[in-house]
């Protein structure tokens, strides 16, 4: 497993390997998702990126590891959701949430517009996985979900 980061998250990174006795099994590769992520890998793990930025950024990141990944690989993208449905006011508290806390540029969206936005960096969507918010105690706030994506041939 290589985590892909800023530069200067290396020593944390390298560190927290260690503590949990992975440091034979895990790498870091310091960078910028903006400008490329490394080629190599079968299978590219993106966790908040969606949620931190705009459509516009969140798009140029997904392309980037559409880019880096071979014909056949695999992207899973996790990220804050915006539940469809759901119970006990989650969906009029995550707008108030989201508008007095906002993340770098993005906040959640539905799950269907970060399907689009892996669709439209070059990916073919081939699962949806979302956190049943029915089953969460009262108090829980993120609701998340995953997206399997593929690079086609």
């Amino acid at each position: 497993m290589t985590c892909f980061d800023l530069p200067e998250k290396e020593s944390a990174a390298l560190a927290t390997f260690k503590e949990a006795g992975l440091e034979e099994r895990c790498a870091f590769i310091g960078g910028d998702t903006f400008a490329a992520i490394p080629a190599g890998f079968d299978v590219i793990t993106i966790k908040h990126f969606p949620d931190m930025w705009d459509r516009q950024n969140a798009v140029r990141i997904l392309r980037n590891a559409c880019k880096a990944l071979p014909a056949g690989g695999i992207l899973y993208a996790m990220h804050l959701v915006y539940p469809v449905q759901g119970g006990g006011g989650v969906e009029e508290f995550f707008p108030a949430y989201f508008l007095g806390c906002t993340m770098a540029q993005g906040g959640p969206q539905k799950t269907a517009a970060y399907v689009a936005w892996i669709e439209e960096a070059g990916f073919t969507v081939a699962s949806v996985t979302e956190q049943d918010i029915t089953a969460f105690p009262a108090d829980t706030i993120p609701a998340h979900s995953v997206i399997c994506a593929s690079k086609p041939a």
